[in-house]
């Protein structure tokens, strides 16, 4: 039997509208990021980067509980409290899709730094905070992965043609 989280598309729209409202503090970092700032590529998840402050951590339980988490694709539901996400990496599964926590941010000071220099995008009447390319290039440098390579040579074609305009 197949699993529908695992072949459903990824509803970022719907996740994001759960985050913000729920006055959640967060930066949209990962694939989702490098589309934003103008890249053609794909991706089946959100990432974020969140200030990892109890109260915030509270609000983000909430959100996400009222997207029926789980901890693994075909798991039972789960109820996230505040100190679900308190390692430096967390996986969750929504019925709007895949949300990567991430509490760790290579190459950038802190949480605080990356906040006060990403860049917003208003996508359906929500305003969406998203790590700016230099730090998305930070972020994804030298992590040998192939797809953070391919996204920090598009971010630096992005870079220079916003840099000739």
């Amino acid at each position: 039997m197949k699993s529908f989280m695992r072949n459903a598309s990824p509803n970022f729209p719907s996740i994001l509208q759960q985050l913000t409202s729920s006055n959640v503090d967060f930066v949209v970092v990962g694939g989702l990021a490098v589309v934003f700032q103008g890249s053609p590529t794909t991706t089946q998840d959100l990432d974020i980067a969140i200030s990892a402050n109890p109260e915030n951590t509270e609000q983000l339980a909430v959100a996400l509980n009222a997207l029926h988490p789980r901890i693994r694709p075909e798991g039972p539901r789960v109820v996230l409290d505040k100190y679900a996400f308190g390692g430096t990496f967390c996986t969750i599964w929504t019925d709007a899709g895949r949300l990567d926590i991430i509490n760790r941010l290579p190459g950038i000071g802190s949480y605080t730094e990356l906040k006060a220099n990403c860049d917003r995008f208003e996508v359906l009447s929500m305003i969406i905070p998203v790590a700016s390319i230099e730090h998305l290039i930070a972020m994804k440098s030298g992590t040998g992965r192939g797809h953070d390579e391919e996204h920090v040579r598009q971010l630096k074609a992005i870079q220079r043609v916003r840099a000739e305009s």
